[in-house]
């Protein structure tokens, strides 16, 4: 036997988290789902989450034994509004830059959902249109395209970290073109590796990431640039951190 029926409701998300990386709390959300229940599982045969001005598709399923196996797409979403439902110690405006942009997302689900389990989570997204700015500065990311995973990670049977890959990166800063890639696993501390390809102006880098240490720029390097580093989560960093420990070739 079956049974449909109709769900509808609206709460405030107190918390959610990957690891340490955090969403704000106190959002405003809202879902409405067609459901189909038999004696072991529950269906979401259409299903929409709503948070702000956006609206999230959902489909999945839910044994009653705890598994969880959920997915939830989002198109066409603007990075700027987006970044605002983030914790503020992971919002990039708190490093004095202005994203901007179009993307895609579909957030998989899966696994045990108990009060002694979480699932897996894992977001796949793709971005278009991106820019990236600063406040009184001419030189700023342009043209920007990135294809990445987010998602969490076990370190140990009772802990989690958030993971980032992106896959490909592309952009221009000022008249230069860069491509590379990107990781970082998030804690309490945020490890990071990142690769580029491109390019470089002196100058661009200069204006554009504000590096007062650097006095006077001139011409252009073609270079393969790799940097490892780490920092505390909402500490307050810069790229000469980590080109300190880093080289170009």
């Amino acid at each position: 036997d079956k049974t449909d029926f109709r769900a509808e409701g609206d709460f405030i998300l107190d918390s959610a988290a990957i690891s340490s990386f955090r969403i704000k709390n106190g959002l405003n959300a809202g879902f409405n789902i067609d459901l189909e229940a038999n004696e072991s599982l529950l269906t979401i045969k259409n299903g929409a989450l709503r948070t702000d001005n956006y609206r999230f598709g959902i489909s999945g399923t839910y044994n009653y034994t705890g598994l969880i196996n959920l997915i939830i797409k989002g198109e066409n979403l603007d990075v700027s509004e987006i970044s605002s439902l983030l914790n503020k110690n992971y919002r990039i405006e708190k490093y004095g830059f202005r994203p901007s942009g179009k993307f895609d997302a579909i957030c998989t689900i899966t696994g045990p959902l108990t009060k002694t389990a979480n699932p897996d989570i894992s977001v796949d997204f793709s971005l278009s249109e991106g820019a990236l700015t600063r406040e009184g500065k001419t030189v700023g990311i342009d043209q920007l395209k990135i294809d990445g995973l987010f998602g969490n990670k076990a370190i140990t049977d009772t802990s989690r970290a958030g993971i980032i890959g992106l896959s490909e990166i592309s952009f221009l800063l000022g008249g230069s073109q860069y491509k590379g890639s990107l990781s970082a696993r998030l804690t309490d501390t945020v490890f990071l590796e990142l690769f580029l390809n491109a390019a470089i102006k002196p100058s661009d880098l200069k204006d554009f990431f504000n590096l007062e240490a650097i006095k006077t720029t001139s011409g252009s390097v073609n270079a393969d640039l790799k940097l490892n580093g780490s920092f505390v989560a909402g500490s307050k960093i810069s790229p000469l951190i980590l080109l300190s420990q880093n080289s170009f070739s």
